[in-house]
């Protein structure tokens, strides 16, 4: 018996698809947006879930996010006034890979996505698989290490490129870099990013706030990789003193309250994982270090207002070339105001009065400066003085022989005339406050 069926269905007389690419690597930014263009005939139009369509003419722009597995939507066309409605679903041709192994299962990935080392090389056996290669025009390819630092050719299996991770095992754990990118190489050398294999805890965007009237110190950050415990030590930039060293395990953010108060100045902030190996005492971190930050503690006006207090003393010169000297002799900067007369109309200068001391004598009587005052502009971020002059607005000569500065003339009277071939023009003059104290009035 046959029982009456009613459907209805649509032809589609002519439909051309072109991507704005053959291949799409994995996506590395959310905003990163493809492509993709529909030539139709007259009387049919589409409107898509997933994608933004730019342009709605017989040749229609659909702008969509290439980590999507499917571009999907519906098909509609108008006949006779009646419209007709069809769900349609475009396969985007991007990479897609995934990594199986005993710990770690990642399937379906059309993102280049970061991968701690020991979630894949704490194991025996790491296999990486590149999917659906018939929608693309390879057979075969290269995994490639840091820009084809090291590679390993794939094997075809089905419709799958492998490749055994483990052949880069050596290398990425004897590598310096924080992170080692994996990448695709393709027969006619066109490389894909795929993903990123890190391998060194590291500390990003790291924020300190002082609150003077509570004397406590808020420490936020965040970090990329994974730490087994950390210590986080803050250090005076000048002194190479430590502050305070607080051992902490998961979390982000840290409050401590200081045993005494801490000055506006430059210090050093490190974070230090953890070594069950080695208790000793933490040594202040080099340049360069990773996880270690320079950070200003205090603003302008709480820089000003110690200075004017307990004056400043120069540690060192620097000439026009960059090059640092040190002194043989404490040069002072006592009652310190703003400067009485400015050359230009709202700048922030400062005046005082120099006293020179020698190091080598305590008991020696200071010598003020016939000069005096001098003037000069203070940079809080760095402790540095620039255009540092007398009362005539005479620069200083610095004398690389005897490590001193000099502020009258040095002709061939002047008893420091035989240092002449050692005496530079000092343009900036590095500072610290003149009586360190613990506590602020």
């Amino acid at each position: 018996m046959i029982k009456n069926i009613d459907f209805s269905f649509l032809v589609l007389p002519k439909f051309n698809i072109k991507y704005d690419k053959d291949v799409y690597p994995p996506v590395i930014k959310t905003e990163d947006y493809a492509e993709v263009k529909l030539k139709l005939p007259e009387n049919y139009y589409f409107d898509y879930e997933d994608g933004e369509v730019v342009s709605k003419n017989q040749l229609l722009k659909i702008q969509f996010n290439p980590g999507i597995k499917l571009l999907n939507g519906y098909f509609i066309s108008e006949i006779k006034d009646n419209e007709f409605k069809v769900s349609l679903s475009l396969i985007i041709p991007i990479i897609k890979w995934e990594i199986k192994s005993p710990q770690l299962n990642l399937t379906d990935q059309s993102r280049v996505k970061e991968i701690w080392h020991e979630d894949l090389y704490n194991q025996e056996e790491a296999q990486l698989a590149i999917n659906n290669i018939d929608r693309f025009d390879f057979d075969n390819a290269d995994l490639i290490l840091n820009n084809d630092q090291q590679k390993i050719r794939s094997k075809k299996l089905g419709n799958k490129l492998i490749f055994d991770l483990m052949r880069f095992a050596d290398d990425i754990k004897n590598s310096n870099n924080s992170v080692q990118e994996i990448s695709l190489k393709t027969g006619n050398d066109n490389v894909y990013d795929l993903f990123k294999i890190r391998t060194k805890w590291e500390i990003i965007n790291p924020s300190v706030k002082y609150r003077k009237e509570e004397n406590i110190v808020k420490i936020g950050w965040q970090q990329l990789g994974r730490d087994h415990g950390k210590n986080i030590i803050l250090w005076n930039k000048k002194s190479k003193e430590k502050i305070f060293s607080e051992e902490i395990n998961n979390n982000n953010k840290l409050i401590v309250n200081l045993k005494k108060k801490i000055l506006p100045n430059q210090y050093r902030l490190q974070f230090k994982e953890k070594d069950t190996w080695n208790s000793g005492e933490a040594k202040y971190p080099a340049d360069n270090t990773l996880n270690v930050f320079d950070l200003t503690i205090g603003d302008k006006k709480d820089f000003i207002a110690v200075i004017k207090d307990k004056g400043l003393v120069i540690t060192k010169v620097e000439d026009e070339n960059g090059d640092k000297f040190p002194l043989n002799y404490d040069y002072k900067i006592t009652e310190i105001r703003d400067a009485s007369k400015l050359e230009f109309e709202n700048e922030e200068r400062y005046e005082g009065n120099l006293i020179i001391c020698n190091k080598k004598d305590n008991n020696l009587q200071p010598e003020k400066l016939e000069y005096n005052p001098v003037s000069f502009y203070y940079k809080f971020e760095n402790s540095v003085l620039s255009l540092f002059v007398d009362r005539e607005k005479d620069g200083f000569t610095y004398c690389k022989k005897c490590q001193k500065l000099f502020w009258d003339t040095i002709d061939k009277n002047h008893s420091e005339y035989k240092h002449s071939k050692y005496h530079i023009l000092a343009v900036r003059y590095y500072v610290d406050y003149n009586r360190i104290s613990e506590e602020l009035k």
